[in-house]
């Protein structure tokens, strides 16, 4: 059993962990106030082993991540509690017959209450129905101050009283941990995200993985008052659905800014906060009526969100807003902030915010953090959370037949497409979806499936390429990109084409949400953001009718490798 890793920065603590012994009655217990807390403070920042350690998982990195996050530990104490036997014998167990299970060194129980005693964050006692507290001299030495710490009773007949004593406690030594709404369920988002009900419900359907972004964010929440996060990735790599299932388990306010359905607008995001807020949090009985908090051009969104705050649990409220790269920036006024998000916020207020990498308008004086889902140290986990997506497409009756009729193992299937698609889950969507519904003819996998061509063809829109007659140097940067085998700097793609680099560098800034920048050269290179994107781009219905002699283009590649060895 090790350790917490004790390098880097700690993570912040904002979880109640539930701690039990499977063989006590507490297993039992367990349950029930996971669900209690979870309706209290969001599934997000309740740790029971049963439910958080996903299968497949490292149940020892689990519960050292658990128990590093923990801000309070709830021991579960039955009658059976302190005289559980050992499991003797067992694998990676070596106590003698008849030892008790606490007296193990390796004992899991034990282990949870050795660190949280260790941390000094409170352990309490939760004592059900018949069950004593422990005596010192009962108990391990490494654990016996267990016994003297203020227990609190969780009996059978009293269950939701004492259940709701258990919770005012918790939220009295340990305020931090309500730092959400609750939802109005476990995995279901609350209810300021009911108009957006159905597309929570299609983003987070058959969502894995994902833990370490998530993980991230409850990190710089808990430890942030007021800000700004925002979650940067490059387009498919599952913003919209990590926004989705962190409302689904979070109850947070949430709004996603939808180009195909016209969802694009500032005023139109004003209009939900200001009655999302005023509906929940309000009535004009009290003075907080819509007209009360009338916001117009955002004048009055910091006040709206002072006001909400001082009524949210534990004086916390969490906005999210997916896809700012989305907005119409022509529907605001010259200048402003993206939805003329406020540049101070309220003690309390957080945004949790989504967009590629382009530049948008966010000039804010509080705390302010970016993560990119696309940096080296989430590759790793990335790749996997692939593989966990694929591993359980495998199953699908669709894939499964599609694998018998091929002659493919699952493995076979999870390794190319895992490999093919770098992780980008909208690519993994779409070819999963074609091949159970029926509609993938071929092995190959570089046949790209219909829904991800209406995906590209979108792009190929916003790239400003579909005009009668797309400007020439732009269709040659684009063929450059499409043939050249590595990134490319302004300046050799300028001398490839033939212009300018002030005019190449108008292009880029236009399509630099549908590129990958290296920095790993003296000046920043370009290459087309995912493979898949580029064989789109390399379909005759999209460059053939352009016009552009092709063998020109190679031979001024040719001419610049020649000349640039």
């Amino acid at each position: 059993m090790s350790e917490p890793d004790s390098h880097g920065p700690a993570p912040a603590r904002h979880l109640v962990f539930i701690c039990f012994r499977s063989s006590d009655a507490g297993s039992y217990a367990s349950v029930y106030l996971d669900e209690a807390l979870t309706a209290a403070f969001g599934a997000a920042h309740v740790f029971r082993s049963s439910r958080s350690i996903g299968a497949g998982a490292s149940f020892p990195g689990v519960i050292e991540d658990g128990l590093a996050r923990a801000a309070v530990l709830l021991v579960l104490i039955g009658r059976d509690w302190l005289g559980a036997p050992s499991a003797a014998g067992a694998p990676g167990v070596g106590g003698a017959a008849g030892m008790r299970a606490v007296d193990e060194p390796e004992d899991w129980v034990r282990h949870e209450i050795e660190v949280s005693l260790r941390a000094g964050i409170p352990v309490i006692p939760v004592l059900l129905t018949g069950a004593e507290l422990p005596a010192k001299s009962q108990l391990p030495l490494s654990i016996a101050d267990l016994a003297d710490r203020q227990a609190i009773h969780l009996r059978h007949r009293h269950i939701s009283p004492d259940a709701g004593h258990l919770i005012a406690q918790i939220r009295r030594v340990a305020p931090h941990v309500a730092t959400v709404p609750a939802a109005d369920s476990a995995g279901e988002p609350g209810p300021w995200a009911r108009p957006f009900h159905a597309l929570i419900a299609e983003k987070t359907r058959g969502f894995v993985g994902r833990q370490h972004v998530l993980g991230a964010v409850d990190d710089w929440l808990a430890a942030t008052r007021c800000g700004y996060l925002t979650l940067r990735a490059e387009p498919g790599y599952g913003k919209s659905a990590i926004v989705a299932l962190y409302t689904s388990r979070t109850g947070c306010l949430a709004y996603f800014n939808q180009r195909a359905i016209g969802l694009t607008r500032a005023s139109q995001f004003l209009c939900f906060v200001r009655e999302q807020l005023s509906g929940l949090l309000g009535d004009p009985a009290d003075g907080f009526a819509a007209a009360d908090t009338t916001v117009v051009d955002g004048t009055g969104l910091a006040e709206l969100l002072g006001r909400a705050v001082k009524r949210a649990p534990g004086g916390r409220l969490v906005i999210a807003v997916d896809a700012l790269d989305e907005v119409d920036l022509g529907s605001q006024d010259r200048g402003s902030n993206i939805l003329y998000l406020p540049p101070q916020l309220p003690d309390g207020v957080c945004f949790l915010l989504t967009k590629r990498d382009v530049a948008l308008p966010l000039v804010v004086d509080v705390p302010a953090h970016t993560i990119d889902l696309m940096a080296p140290q989430f590759h790793a986990a990335n790749m996997s959370d692939a593989r966990a997506y694929l591993e359980a497409a495998a199953a699908l009756p669709g894939v499964t037949g599609w694998l018998e009729r091929h002659r493919l193992t699952a493995a076979a299937f999870v390794a190319e497409l895992q490999r093919y698609s770098a992780a980008n889950f909208i690519y993994l969507h779409h070819v999963v979806q074609d091949i159970d519904s029926g509609r993938f003819e071929g092995r190959a996998i570089d046949r790209l499936p219909d829904g991800l061509q209406a995906y590209y063809l979108d792009h190929w829109h916003r790239m400003g390429m579909d005009a009668a007659e797309p400007p020439v140097i732009k269709l040659r940067v684009l063929y450059v990109l499409l043939e050249y085998q590595e990134p490319a700097t302004i300046g050799r793609l300028a001398s490839m084409v033939g212009a300018s680099e002030v005019e190449v560098a108008a292009i880029i800034r236009q399509w630099r949400q549908f590129l990958r920048r290296d920095d790993g050269g003296p000046e920043p290179a370009y290459s087309l953001y995912h493979e898949s994107f580029a064989d789109f781009l390399r379909g005759e219905e999209t460059l053939a009718a352009s016009h552009v002699d092709l063998a020109e283009v190679n031979g001024l590649i040719a001419d610049h490798l020649y000349e640039n060895p």
